[in-house]
């Protein structure tokens, strides 16, 4: 039985001495394509997938909506900072060169970061002081926080 075993693994191994081949097959063999909608589908299944992409625009939204909360000039680094790696990372999974480990242990604390940054922020930073004449920022009402009727009273 061993020597047919060591017969089988000497053939295998000429053959793939004459293959140009073989180091894609491997590669492949290893699950590993690196195109992103396979590697998902390859790694994780369809349901692993949906939840991926369904991970991946709820980040994108977080930070677009952080984003938009606030005035251009009152925007954090972390903010355009997070906001250019979540919509980087995705677009390249699925566009250049997609992997779970290389896109999943950048977005994930990037999305950790953003959402302590939005917590830490103070609330009423971004507020007009009602004792001076400033006005309130633009908003737009789908993201404001503060009922429609305090912003009524100051314009």
């Amino acid at each position: 039985m061993a020597k047919k075993t060591t017969e089988l693994f000497l053939r295998i191994a000429a053959l793939q001495e004459n293959d140009e081949w073989a180091d894609v097959r491997a590669y492949i063999e290893m699950k590993q394509p690196h195109e992103g909608d396979i590697h998902a589908l390859v790694v994780s299944g369809v349901f692993g997938a949906g939840f991926f992409i369904l991970f991946c625009l709820a980040s994108v939204v977080f930070a677009l909506r952080s984003v938009w909360k606030y005035r251009p000039q009152d925007l954090s680094p972390v903010q355009i900072w997070s906001l250019a790696l979540l919509v980087q990372q995705p677009f390249s999974f699925f566009a250049v060169f997609g992997d779970y480990v290389e896109t999943l242990t950048v977005m994930c604390p990037v999305v950790i970061i953003l959402a302590a940054s939005e917590k830490l922020r103070p609330t009423g930073a971004w507020e007009a002081d009602p004792t001076t004449s400033q006005p309130a920022p633009f908003i737009p009402s789908h993201l404001s926080p503060r009922p429609t009727a305090f912003r009524l009273q100051h314009q």
